[in-house]
């Protein structure tokens, strides 16, 4: 009898916990060549339709600048904004386009940050000597939900990757299924997953390391978790077990 208890103490000792290797990331880091695609897969964002747009031009003269910004109080336009010291907020259009006062559209549908920036100051060039454009991206964001719980991560470093996102997320929970994550991307209105293996060191060197614009994240439960006796309602019985087989183990003969 003594021995049943002794087997089924370790029967739930095992139930109850998930061996080093279920939550191990980069477990092949040692075979993994880390510099296989060296610092390439750094992709510059590149500019999509419905992009939320800050442009800051500097010139010596700010008085210059009144012709190219719009005075909040007179703005009939909800997609553009400004204030005096010409910071303007744009959104690209369907067709890829911003719609800036005196210059008209400009094209911007595409480009990386640099270019875009290249293509306004060339434009300003045309009528203010010397601007100095600055570009931001306002809306990047990557949405995680699933296992770790839901939230949309807003990124401020353009060359974020995906394990900056998880940990701004929360990280995973020992549940989570860290060889299975899914991730899913939208470009040029196509949408493309991939399957996201925390174990493998390789994920370094996958093209979907770093993140982009509205990426989406989805963490699954593990297997084992769904059927775990540590999810409720089952863990208080699996602790009642275990004292229960405990005692009958030290002090019944």
């Amino acid at each position: 009898m003594k021995k049943i208890a002794y087997f089924l103490l370790a029967l739930v000792l095992l139930q109850s916990c998930r061996t080093q290797r279920d939550v191990l990331y980069f477990q092949n880091i040692d075979q993994v060549n880390l510099n296989q695609a060296g610092l390439t897969g750094i992709n510059e964002y590149q500019l999509q339709a419905g992009d939320d747009l800050s442009i800051n031009v500097s010139v010596d003269d700010k008085e210059l600048l009144a012709p190219f910004t719009l005075n909040l109080s007179s703005s009939t336009s909800g997609s553009n904004t400004s204030n005096l010291q010409g910071i303007t907020t744009y959104t690209i259009d369907s067709e890829g386009n911003i719609n800036f006062p005196q210059i008209g559209k400009i094209h911007l549908l595409g480009k990386t940050r640099t270019e875009a920036i290249a293509e306004l100051t060339a434009q300003f060039s045309r009528y203010l000597k010397n601007p100095v454009v600055n570009l931001k991206v306002n809306n990047f964001r990557v949405v995680v939900l699933g296992d770790s719980g839901g939230r949309v991560v807003n990124i401020k470093n353009e060359n974020a990757n995906i394990l900056e996102v998880l940990a701004e997320s929360g990280d995973l929970k020992k549940t989570s299924d860290i060889d299975n994550l899914l991730l899913v991307r939208t470009e040029n209105n196509k949408r493309t997953k991939y399957t996201v293996n925390l174990k493998d060191a390789n994920l370094f060197n996958e093209p979907y390391f770093y993140v982009k614009q509205n990426d989406i994240i989805y963490i699954k439960p593990s297997k084992a978790s769904t059927l775990s006796f540590n999810n409720t309602p089952f863990a208080a019985i699996s602790t009642i077990l275990s004292l229960g087989v405990t005692i009958y183990a030290l002090f019944i003969k």
